[in-house]
């Protein structure tokens, strides 16, 4: 074999051994940088959830909405001069859909509880004043009203699109609290709308929840 034939063949072998170590070196950077990265993620999925602290001070109970209330009327500097008028309001939400980055799409029963005694004279509605409805397909019907001695239960059933004021300064390792507000109509007659825990049970169904008779009568 002539002398320069050896010397081609010696450099093929050398280029082969120089191309072998650069791909088995690439395929370690690539699996370790894959590991990486891939510790890195689940690091962040554990920040993020153990970093979610929900409301811990959300009203279970009637003592605890009358206690948030007293300490609420307690912290303003000027507090209203027409005493607060206390109305038993229940949600119940059957569906809540993510129509985009700001608005809800949700749908389901709120109702009301009016005493004759106390609540005589207001108007049996409510507003959502995060309420869209560009497009007309907002809906709120009464479903039903019961009267049961001297309440009334007045229940409507809602189809709205809310807007919210979300953050999405952590995306896509966030939690989203989705909030719905109402009013009562009557804006300047100081109505406070609370829960109405009376309608709750441990295990709901339909009937415990829009309206109990023996609950209301007791």
């Amino acid at each position: 074999m002539p002398h320069y034939a050896k010397s081609i063949q010696y450099v093929k072998n050398f280029v082969g051994i120089i191309i072998n170590m650069k791909e088995t070196l690439c395929w370690r950077i690539s699996i370790s940088t894959s590991a990486v990265l891939l510790l890195l993620l689940i690091l962040l999925w554990w920040w993020a959830d153990s970093s979610y602290h929900p409301n811990v001070s959300q009203a279970v109970d009637e003592k605890s909405v009358h206690q948030f209330l007293d300490d609420l009327s307690a912290s303003i500097a000027e507090p209203p001069t027409v005493k607060p008028i206390y109305l038993p309001t229940g949600v119940f939400l059957e569906s809540v859909k993510f129509v985009n980055a700001n608005d809800v799409q949700v749908s389901g029963y709120i109702w009301q509880v009016y005493h004759d005694d106390v609540h005589a004279g207001l108007s049996r509605d409510f507003v959502l004043p995060e309420i869209v409805d560009s497009a007309g397909t907002a809906r709120k019907e009464v479903a039903y009203s019961r009267r049961i001695g001297k309440q009334q239960v007045i229940g409507w059933y809602i189809e709205a699109t809310l807007r919210q004021k979300f953050v999405y300064s952590k995306y896509p390792f966030d939690h989203k609290t989705f909030w719905l507000r109402l009013w009562h109509k009557d804006f300047d007659r100081n109505i406070v709308l609370i829960p109405d825990f009376k309608s709750y049970t441990q295990r709901t169904n339909l009937g415990d929840i829009f309206w109990n008779q023996e609950r209301y009568c007791a």
